[in-house]
């Protein structure tokens, strides 16, 4: 069976990503501070997918 993957707009991954403390992100995911903190700011227009995985594991979306 196709494994099913909940896909996040880039707006609504920001809001989650905004919700919480980008230190306690950065150490629960793996992903470097500097890294989210330039997500953040709008200074990187595409997010790598690796990242997004990492970041939306540890926030906890549910992919399948």
């Amino acid at each position: 069976m196709p494994e099913t993957v909940v896909v996040l707009t880039k707006k609504e991954f920001m809001r989650k990503l905004k919700e919480r403390r980008l230190l306690e992100v950065a150490k629960g995911s793996g992903v470097s501070y500097p890294t989210l903190r330039r997500m953040l700011k709008g200074e990187s227009d595409i997010i790598n997918l690796t990242v997004r995985k990492k970041v939306t594991d540890f926030l906890g979306v549910e992919n399948g």
